[in-house]
């Protein structure tokens, strides 16, 4: 947006949102006293509604930035880069005060827009009478930058790990034309000493070299496959030698592991929203969501997404930091969700009843042995609405299209090894999951639950051979 254009304040006294007109619409960002979070950002159009996806180009995000700064408060929003390491890593949140009346000097972090970027932070390296010069300290590329295009000044950092930095702190503020001088040599003699001399060797020798990669990609290929081969047993022995209550130790470890929590959680996983093959079954429903239970929510991120569709969603999960990152988020993105602790196998919601019941994120086939399976299946049949659907992904083994081979019979050492051994239980990575081995014994178990298919669907491609693949069914009250 041009830095002549009117802004007009729709909202800002609101004790807990900031709103202001954009793209048609209205922005709406939550506030908590004198400071707005471009994270939690939604758009409603002229009508009332909340699209789930808002094309946030530059030119939005400068209006919106804009807006809350001429308005005098703080802005914090994620920033992502790295032009400004080490100093300032990516996913740092950023707090960042109006730049009016207040002096600009050498080492201050501005906020400002330039070219096609309209929102950039970099550091002070020059201030001129009508100018400032601006430089990242990981970068080369220097920005002239007119007066009026500085947005604000970068108040606090918090980096990544929760840790809250003053910027005025930070010892290296001094020294940023120094390290912006030495950062240019340093790249300009890689260039000199390095990258061209290789450049040249490369284009004079590309023939052998090639034939050299090609030779070893092979080897490589050759490799993998036969790793897989062997791989595949391996797996299936490790899980024949587990039992129930191990597999669901290891998989409640994982599950409370910190780091996965940390990284299910983060803003680029939650932004994400369905995946690929989540967003399929959905559009081909093309019923209304209405209420919507997410069995095993996690940190919120289909509970989110399908807020977004319109659903009306409570979420469920054994962990009680998973909900409480869930309830989190939820805050902050202004979301009218419910999170209730309860496991997958035996929660009770009492008289509830749901149009959509969601298990997704290969949940169903992280319970073991298949009883168990089937009495998920049956809890969430319990809790549907009349006419009501069970969505479920899962994974299960590539067949090709010619083979009607039936789905192989357990077998009596492993039974004996194991009783609650299923064939199908696979050591994957790092946790043991179930991979059917046919559809035909998908399809047994949702029959044992009292359930019935209304569309079944395989990403079975080609390069799945030798390999699982995933899938989702779409499922209904026996008979339909």
């Amino acid at each position: 947006m041009p830095s002549g254009d009117t802004i007009v304040i729709v909202n800002p006294t609101s004790p807990r949102t900031f709103e202001l007109p954009a793209a048609g619409g209205v922005v709406e960002l939550p506030r908590e006293g004198d400071r707005c979070d471009l994270r939690g950002l939604r758009w409603r159009d002229a009508a009332g509604r909340y699209p789930a996806d808002v094309n946030a180009d530059a030119g939005f995000m400068e209006t919106v930035v804009r807006g809350v700064l001429k308005a005098g408060l703080r802005l914090r929003f994620e920033a992502h880069g790295h032009s400004m390491r080490p100093w300032i890593p990516d996913g740092c949140l950023l707090d960042v005060d109006p730049a009016r009346n207040v002096a600009i000097a050498k080492g201050q972090v501005l906020l400002y827009a330039t070219g096609p970027h309209r929102c950039v932070a970099h550091r002070v390296i020059d201030v001129l009478p009508d100018h400032v010069v601006l430089r990242g300290d990981n970068a080369s590329r220097e920005d002239k930058v007119p007066r009026d295009d500085v947005l604000g000044i970068v108040a606090a950092i918090t980096k990544p790990d929760g840790t809250p930095v003053a910027v005025d702190a930070l010892p290296f503020i001094g020294l940023a034309p120094t390290w912006n001088t030495l950062n240019a040599a340093g790249r300009a003699t890689l260039r000199t000493v390095v990258v061209a001399p290789a450049a040249t060797a490369t284009r004079i020798l590309r023939v052998p070299i090639r034939t050299v990669l090609h030779a070893l990609s092979w080897v490589l290929h050759r490799i993998a496959v036969a790793a897989q081969r062997v791989r595949i047993p391996v797996d299936r022995l490790h899980a024949l030698l587990l039992s129930t209550e191990e597999k669901r130790s290891v998989r409640d470890r994982l599950y409370a592991d910190l780091g996965i929590q940390t990284f299910t959680a983060l803003s680029e996983n939650l932004d994400a929203g369905l995946t690929l093959l989540e967003e399929h079954q959905r559009a081909n429903d093309g019923r209304p969501l209405g209420r919507v239970l997410v069995v095993g929510c996690g940190p919120g991120r289909e509970a989110f997404a399908l807020a977004g569709h319109g659903g009306l969603v409570t979420g469920i999960d054994t962990e009680p930091a998973m909900l409480q990152r869930a309830r989190t988020e939820a805050a902050r993105r202004n979301v009218n969700a419910e999170f209730r602790e309860g496991d997958a196998v035996s929660f009770d919601l009492g008289n509830d009843r749901f149009d959509t019941i969601v298990v997704w994120s290969g949940l169903l086939c992280m319970i073991h042995p298949a009883a168990a399976r089937v009495a998920m299946l049956a809890n969430c049949r319990r809790h549907l609405a009349p006419g009501g659907k069970l969505w479920v992904t899962f994974l299960v083994d590539y067949v090709d299209p010619r083979d009607d081979a039936p789905a192989p019979r357990p077998g009596g050492f492993a039974k004996r090894v194991n009783p609650d051994h299923d064939v199908g239980d696979l050591w994957l990575h790092n946790e043991a999951v179930h991979v059917y081995p046919r559809t035909a014994s998908l399809l047994a178990e949702i029959a044992a639950a009292g359930l019935g298919v209304e569309r079944m669907f395989r990403d079975q491609r080609a390069y799945d051979r030798r390999s699982h693949v995933r899938g989702y069914a779409t499922l209904g009250e026996g008979g339909r």
